[in-house]
């Protein structure tokens, strides 16, 4: 495998500037905690904290600011749902948004008006040479504590960086469809939480049989402060999604601490898909690596290879214990090994990537998720 410099971040988070209850010096300690090298701010709708808490490194980790753009829709409020709101209120109807067509943003300093098309957004955000990225496209909302669907509407837009594959939010509001196992899916989410969307999955091979598509995780994080039985308590406190659905970038060189040309490697390994991602919950996965040897030279993640250089595909795990690879070619499976290594001559033109899961309580779960690699 080629040299190069992975870094970990957390990417969907929201503050008390929209409707998390977290404080950004709170935030940026948890993500401390955590260990994470860079995270990715995206608040309702505002980028005030662009202008009052600054992005920049922070220590050693990375600050970024961006936001959540969603569509302007009467009666509907974001964050209806209070911070300190009781469980009754919660199962009681309250919206915690509008329905659908969410769209990340970063590398921006204004937020695309509400009352536009996604289309528009779209085109601000690239006028602006910013990164966007189709949040929870298949979002299913959940009847059992009455969160509404937020999926993504308006597929036929075009030239948006890629989507949300992995959304901790949406997999534990898939779960979590009656008491038992919402409760499971707050303490034990591990167990718990499910992959992305099979939907997700779907839409995002037809999309990089295309065109490029990047794929990201994000949590969503909100850290809902609710009472039980009278006594505060924080659903998925931001400490514990920062170790759930980890976007890992790679780049050819390390970050240098300069602000200005870390922040545009990172946004541009993202857009460009040189990233893959991961579930912490079931171990930190640094050195994993999926690239392409070819006649003239090596192509990561997010890259392209003409079929006539003779591809070979290669994957290594930092271990093997416990895990299975599975190569997917344009979302169909063609291989799969229960080793630490596992290499393929490509004979066929096609968009591959990598999935990788763990035996974990006698079933195979969800852990890594790579960004293809198209050969042409």
């Amino acid at each position: 495998m080629t040299s190069s410099y992975e870094y970990a971040g957390i990417i969907h988070c929201h503050s008390v500037y929209s409707d998390g209850t977290g404080t950004f010096s709170e935030i940026i300690e948890a993500a401390r905690q955590a260990r994470l090298d860079f995270l990715l701010m995206t608040d309702h709708d505002t980028l005030e904290p662009l202008d009052k808490e600054g992005e920049g490194w922070r220590g050693g980790l990375l600050l970024l600011i961006g936001a959540e753009v969603s569509p302007l829709l009467a009666g509907t409020e974001v964050g209806s749902l209070s911070a300190g709101a009781e469980v009754g209120s919660l199962s009681a109807g309250a919206e915690v948004g509008p329905p659908g067509n969410h769209y990340l943003v970063a590398g921006v300093r204004a937020v695309p008006p509400r009352n536009e098309a996604p289309q528009s957004w779209i085109d601000r955000v690239r006028a602006e040479g910013g990164i966007g990225f189709i949040a929870h496209p298949h979002d299913r909302g959940n009847t059992y504590i009455k969160l509404t669907a937020l999926p993504w509407k308006a597929w036929d837009v075009q030239g948006f960086d890629g989507i949300e594959v992995w959304n901790y939010s949406t997999a534990w509001s898939r779960y979590a469809t009656n008491f038992s196992k919402a409760a499971l899916g707050v303490f034990f989410p591990r167990y718990c939480i499910p992959g992305p969307e099979p939907d997700t999955l779907a839409k995002w091979d037809e999309l990089t049989r295309r065109t490029p598509c990047a794929g990201i995780g994000g949590v969503d994080a909100h850290a809902l402060r609710v009472k039980l039985a009278g006594i505060p308590f924080i659903i998925h406190p931001y400490r514990a999604l920062f170790r759930a659905i980890v976007t890992h970038i790679i780049l050819p060189e390390p970050l240098t601490g300069d602000f200005i040309s870390d922040k545009a490697r990172v946004l541009g390994a993202l857009r460009q898909g040189s990233c893959y991602i991961a579930n912490w919950e079931f171990g930190r996965p640094s050195k994993f690596a999926f690239q392409a040897s070819h006649r003239r030279g090596v192509t990561g993640m997010g890259g392209r290879v003409q079929l006539e250089d003779a591809p070979r595909l290669e994957v290594s795990l930092p271990w093997a214990r416990g895990a299975e690879i599975r190569l997917l070619k344009d979302g169909r499976a063609l291989k799969k090994a229960r080793t630490r290594t596992l290499r393929w001559n490509v004979s066929e033109r096609g968009v591959y990537r990598i999935e990788v899961h763990r035996r974990r309580m006698f079933r195979w779960r969800p852990w890594i998720y790579s960004n293809p690699i198209a050969v042409e």
